[in-house]
């Protein structure tokens, strides 16, 4: 009877993930919705980019039309503000209300999440 439970509270757990992904993705799609920023040209960056639309955006972008209704702040000029191991940093252990993705994201899958980063207007 545990199997059970345990194997239905993973597929509620992985379909639960599933839609957030499929809404976030659809939620950007919408007329009149803030498109994704930034402008990626390489392999690396648009990896970047659906990470970030996976992991970060959630946070990061508006949730409406209104450019201020977004539970993080807005990414645009970071690289004005921070540097490459600042956000390396803030990327990996967290900071300031924002998890870490140490444990969830490679080394590799970091570098390209920066280096779309880096596409956003400054």
């Amino acid at each position: 009877m545990t199997e059970l439970r345990i194997g239905n509270w993973r597929k509620a757990l992985w379909l639960l993930s599933t839609l957030m992904i499929m809404f976030t993705g659809k939620l950007y799609a919408q007329e009149g919705m803030p498109e994704l920023p930034g402008n990626p040209t390489t392999v690396e960056e648009l990896e970047g980019r659906r990470l970030f639309v996976q992991r970060c955006a959630i946070c990061h972008m508006p949730l409406t039309p209104n450019p201020r209704a977004s539970y993080g702040p807005s990414l645009d000029g970071l690289y004005q503000r921070r540097t490459d191991d600042n956000v390396l940093q803030a990327i990996t252990v967290g900071y300031s209300g924002m998890p870490g993705w140490q444990y969830t994201l490679t080394e590799e899958q970091v570098e390209n999440v920066i280096a779309y980063l880096k596409t956003f207007k400054n």
